[in-house]
């Protein structure tokens, strides 16, 4: 019986580590920055590229590890570059544009 015990306890404290390190979803904005992206939905293929859509735009060149993430796509014709990282249900995406600026965005997972 305790051994039982035992090696559920451990199958759920694993469930629970492989759920939050999820970053597959639909992200929103959390504030209506200019010009910024507004939804974000990823998932993951064979569980090392990472796809989706920013805004409608195919995500390109996606890829994770842990809780780190980046990705391309192409908006208005021009190649923009994205890193970001999330914990639990909020995330941080930072954005290099062609013309050499950068921003960063803060997004919450949707229905948090």
């Amino acid at each position: 019986m305790k051994k039982s015990l035992i090696l559920f306890s451990m199958i759920l404290l694993a469930s629970l580590v492989a759920l939050a390190a999820d970053v597959t979803g639909t992200w929103s904005i959390r504030s209506g920055a200019s010009g910024a992206p507004q939804k974000l939905t990823l998932a993951t293929v064979n569980g090392k590229v990472l796809n989706g859509r920013l805004d409608g735009q195919q995500i390109l060149s996606g890829g994770y590890k842990n809780s780190e993430f980046w990705f391309s796509v192409y908006r208005e014709g021009k190649s923009y570059q994205y890193k970001g990282s999330f914990d639990g249900n909020t995330m941080v995406l930072h954005e290099s544009a062609p013309n050499n600026k950068s921003n960063t965005y803060n997004y919450n997972r949707a229905g948090s």
